[in-house]
């Protein structure tokens, strides 16, 4: 992710953390509808972030990079 993206899963994290976050659940752009997007505010990097998120089977969620390409760790939230 952050090689692509430049983001750091910390500063993913702290978007995910946000209070004031946007939850889109599934993502309206998901083709598979199993996505969420999350629209939230990083403190580190001081600029709003869209996360996207995959739901696990266990009712967590893994970060992905790109969603169908790459999954990358258990999401912090």
């Amino acid at each position: 992710m952050q090689a692509s993206h430049q983001v750091t899963p910390e500063e993913a994290d702290e978007a995910l953390a946000d209070i004031d976050a946007v939850w889109f659940d599934p993502d309206p752009h998901s083709k598979s509808g199993r996505s969420v997007r999350v629209i939230g505010y990083s403190h580190s990097r001081n600029k709003i972030l869209t996360v996207i998120l995959v739901h696990r089977e266990d009712g967590g969620y893994w970060g992905c990079q790109r969603l169908g390409v790459q999954l990358l760790r258990p999401a912090a939230v």
